[in-house]
């Protein structure tokens, strides 16, 4: 298995990483709610993203023709997304997070099917505090209902 890795650049298993930690963070993402005030976590219901959700990140695009872009190489291999993202971080059209960053889903664009069958969802997101002004775009699986 890690013989297989030694053949991307480290840039391109930088990438990888990212991506695949934003897919376990948010395969494993659990909203607070709050009842007879007391806090629980809890895995949502919802099927869908839905708005004022949270949402944890490293990669941001900055614009909804970008984050487009992105959608449509990833439903032809991981290999096209992860150069096209780096290629995009490089140019300054979506911005890498040194750590992940909590966001607040605005609106959900498009529904869409991923090169590995994966139910993928483009979201707009907004900073936790600001309701106004969209911050940028991301994609996101689909949540589990379970």
């Amino acid at each position: 298995m890690f013989k297989l890795f030694k053949k991307f650049t480290f840039h391109a298993r930088l990438i990888l990483f990212l991506f695949f930690s934003c897919v376990i963070m948010l395969g494993f993402s659990s909203s607070v709610e709050s009842s007879n005030n007391k806090y629980m976590l809890a895995q949502s219901k919802s099927i869908n993203w839905k708005k004022n959700d949270i949402i944890t990140s490293f990669i941001v695009c900055l614009s909804e023709e970008t984050i487009l872009e992105v959608a449509r190489q990833d439903t032809i291999s991981l290999n096209n997304t992860t150069a096209f993202v780096r290629a995009m971080i490089n140019e300054g059209r979506c911005i890498s997070f040194a750590k992940p960053l909590n966001f607040k889903v605005d609106e959900v664009i498009l529904e869409y099917t991923d090169s590995l069958d994966n139910l993928s969802l483009i979201l707009r997101i907004n900073h936790l505090h600001s309701d106004s002004n969209p911050f940028g775009f991301l994609i996101a699986l689909q949540k589990s209902s379970t």
